[in-house]
């Protein structure tokens, strides 16, 4: 997302909102893809 957002306009609450609707996974990083 931060290549997509002005940083002026209070974005933090932003990523608030997709924390909380991601739940405790949120911080987790996602295992690696495999490529093709």
């Amino acid at each position: 997302l931060s290549g997509n957002l002005c940083r002026c306009t209070g974005y933090q609450q932003i990523f608030e909102a997709v924390e909380a609707a991601v739940g405790p996974h949120a911080r987790e990083k996602s295992p690696p893809r495999e490529s093709k």
